[in-house]
């Protein structure tokens, strides 16, 4: 897949509102805890061309939307969009290194 301007891999910061007791039992996990902030990376491979170039969870500034860890299933939860924007720098200044995921 040729990479164009629309095709760029970005980052979104979130603020986890709620995340299952699922989510404490994986360590890797530990930064998906309520008021964490964290980022989440969209890279070139999981864009979508239906929602003009971004990723599927991407989410609305504003809106909480829910979601889920694709490697431990029972680890869901919800978040907010904390950025009216995503950002090109990962991760992005507010969240720490080891608090950093990508969508799928």
């Amino acid at each position: 897949m040729r990479i164009t301007a629309e095709k760029k891999p970005y980052c979104v910061e979130f603020e986890v509102l709620k995340a299952s007791k699922a989510c404490r039992k994986e360590q890797v996990f530990n930064a998906l805890k309520e008021g964490e902030r964290i980022c989440v990376k969209c890279e070139s491979e999981a864009l979508r061309k239906n929602l003009d170039w971004r990723c599927q969870g991407h989410g609305v500034a504003g809106r909480v939307t829910r979601w889920s860890a694709f490697s431990a299933p029972h680890c869901h939860g919800k978040w907010l969009r904390a950025q009216p924007e995503p950002s090109k720098e990962c991760p992005v200044k507010n969240c720490p290194s080891n608090s950093t995921f990508i969508f799928v």
